[in-house]
């Protein structure tokens, strides 16, 4: 089964995540640019710019230049063009984390019968591994209590599974887990674990 992405199934969160990228290069971009014009000004080696002369030429209708500003003036701008965009992208993040909860549910729709279908089928084993493994800790159990030493049998103790006894391990919390998801009944959960 191939499953979808949440990009997959929203066009408009595929739409905010260009606007995020979009945003970030230009912020990359911006600081680039201040980081060079604040070098320039530690060095001593300001642009002035060519605001004052490009509005003489105005003045005496002559061609002028793109204006720019002097470093410091321009170093100014882009420190507050950087706070701005850094609050577009927040913003853009906020909208991004709200599309994609959105998006998950159109995907866990997409995959819900999938995920029953495997649920019950791990339910079911569950339940069959809990029997099992409870059948062979009473036999192993009836043998000690003859007196035996079981060594020679090769008793294996699936310490990681916990006891399947245990009204507050593995086998609990899981099958109630599953029982809680709807997967399987309460009535299937056996008394030593319930």
């Amino acid at each position: 089964m191939k499953i979808p992405t949440p990009e997959d199934l929203s066009p408009a969160l595929r739409e905010k995540q260009k606007q995020r990228r979009e945003i970030a290069a230009t912020i990359n971009i911006k600081k680039h640019e201040a980081t060079i014009i604040a070098a320039r000004i530690a060095n001593k080696k300001e642009n002035p710019g060519n605001v004052d002369s490009n509005r003489m030429k105005r003045l005496l209708n002559q061609e002028t230049d793109e204006d720019v500003l002097p470093d410091r003036e321009q170093l100014n701008k882009l420190r507050q063009e950087l706070e701005t965009l850094d609050s577009a992208l927040r913003a853009i993040d906020g909208s991004i984390l709200n599309e994609k909860i959105t998006a998950s549910v159109l995907v866990c729709d997409n995959v819900r019968q999938e995920h029953t279908r495997l649920a019950k089928q791990f339910a079911t084993k569950l339940l069959a591994l809990h029997s099992a493994h409870e059948e062979y800790a009473n036999f192993v159990e009836a043998v000690d209590d003859t007196g035996t030493r079981t060594g020679s049998l090769g008793v294996i103790h699936p310490t990681f599974l916990g006891s399947p006894r245990d009204h507050s391990g593995c086998y609990h919390f899981a099958l109630r887990d599953f029982a809680d998801a709807g997967h399987i009944s309460r009535t299937d959960i056996p008394e030593s674990v319930a």
